[in-house]
């Protein structure tokens, strides 16, 4: 199995998230002290505002996802007492 994955993908596999976020970290910094000495910290700004942006959205699509299924087995559920009790998917 692990001869399928590339060298990166075993040693990122195997980090355990202390690590993890060590790294981030690093490379973080990196990049503000990249960004300073370029005179270009508000592009940096603007591409992690827009990197969290789409990561907020998609954990809250995915949220948003497992929630209806939910609510669709509620409502079935709900159906078999009476019909006008459902509950409303979020929208």
């Amino acid at each position: 199995m692990f001869q399928e994955l590339e060298h990166n993908e075993v040693i990122y596999c195997a980090t355990p998230l202390r690590n993890q976020f060590g790294i981030a970290f690093s490379v973080s910094k990196t990049a503000i002290n990249i960004a300073l000495e370029t005179n270009s910290n508000d592009e940096l700004i603007q591409m992690l505002k827009n990197f969290i942006t789409i990561k907020r959205q998609a954990n809250k699509d995915l949220s948003r996802y497992n929630f209806n299924d939910l609510y669709d087995t509620i409502n079935k559920n709900i159906k078999t007492n009476n019909e006008s009790d459902e509950i409303s998917p979020l929208q």
